[in-house]
């Protein structure tokens, strides 16, 4: 179990101001910018070509934490990254059904905690594990909705009754906008999600808000990315845009 003396929620109350910038920063999956200078405009058209982001503006999505962040970055440089997004990947969690091994993130969070960076976000899903495919979707089951959509439910609220205490956000499956028909798909044989964003994203969505917000009253689950690209736009933006109303 991770160490409860070390609450990632502590500063929870103190975010609630900047939610908006928070989950808009996690979302988008801003890239590694340790060290990056941000240039400021001023009144005269000058810009500050060095000076330091701020950290409230800074997210990174890193995989394995421990070993790729804290054991070859200077915690210095570490600590201008503020905010990160922990993958929790389902095949990894539940290999069969019902039996849950958290050991690989409860070495993860405590280690980010560690260095004082909060708020965490967790990204649900994305990898199905076999036992909980639906052969329907065929090569694209494993990331696709499972044959069971309690079992999904059941994951995501395991998820949030685990690490409640420690995460602030849960994004809900990794760009579903890469679904089966996207330009990800045509044009790099990418897919993210194996349905049909606009028709069959939204129930995984409901499950997962209804099972976090069960476990964990005050967190925030936010929806994954639903478009590609611009150009997305007109063939998919009126379908998605009635999903997200």
């Amino acid at each position: 179990m991770i160490d409860g003396s070390r609450s990632g929620k502590r500063g929870k109350a103190a975010w609630r101001c900047g939610t908006c910038a928070v989950i808009l920063c996690a979302a988008l999956l801003l890239t590694p910018m340790i060290g990056v200078g941000i240039s400021a405009g001023t009144s005269g058209g000058a810009t500050a070509a060095s000076a330091v982001a701020d950290g409230t503006l800074l997210g990174l999505d890193v995989r394995d934490y421990a070993d790729n962040m804290a054991a070859k970055v200077p915690l210095a440089e570490r600590q201008q990254i503020r905010h990160y997004k922990v993958i929790v990947f389902w095949n990894a969690v539940e290999r069969r059904d019902g039996v849950f091994d958290w050991t690989y993130y409860d070495n993860q969070i405590p280690q980010i905690l560690a260095d004082a960076a909060e708020p965490i976000m967790m990204l649900l899903g994305s990898s199905v594990p076999a036992w909980a495919h639906d052969p329907a979707y065929g090569d694209n089951a494993w990331v696709a909705p499972p044959r069971d959509l309690s079992k999904w439910y059941r994951f995501c609220g395991e998820v949030a009754k685990r690490y409640g205490d420690y995460v602030d956000f849960y994004e809900v499956w990794n760009e579903p906008g890469w679904d089966r028909d996207s330009a990800a798909q045509q044009i790099h044989g990418v897919v993210h999600f194996g349905g049909q964003v606009e028709t069959e994203y939204l129930p995984l969505l409901q499950l997962a808000h209804a099972a976090v917000k069960e476990k964990d009253p005050t967190g925030q689950v936010i929806c994954g990315a639903l478009l590609y690209g611009i150009r997305q736009l007109q063939r998919k933006s009126r379908r998605t845009g009635t999903l997200v109303r």
